[in-house]
């Protein structure tokens, strides 16, 4: 019986690194394709950067609602001013 409970443990942290090796690489084709997109757009610097500012928001909103759910206003609330502040600055 322990060592089943072993066994499942094993199979969930080798399940946990393969998520977090995946999501590296995605995460790296995502950023290495990036400049290839931003030369497609023929915009000003400005302009660029507003609509990455636009679409990080959004995405990294996103992935706040979808990891916390019913806790997504509290814990934007809990932040207080002064993560408010370091989350509009960025």
């Amino acid at each position: 019986m322990v060592n089943e409970a072993a066994q499942a443990d094993a199979g969930s942290a080798q399940s946990s690194y393969s998520r977090g090796v995946l999501l590296l690489v995605l995460g790296a084709v995502a950023f290495s394709s990036a400049g290839l997109f931003v030369r497609l757009i023929g915009r000003d610097a400005p302009t660029i950067l507003f609509w990455r500012g636009i679409f990080t928001v959004l995405a990294v909103g996103l992935f706040i609602v979808w990891r916390e759910r019913r806790g997504t206003v509290r814990n934007v609330c809990d932040m207080g001013w002064p993560g408010l502040a370091v989350a509009v600055f960025q």
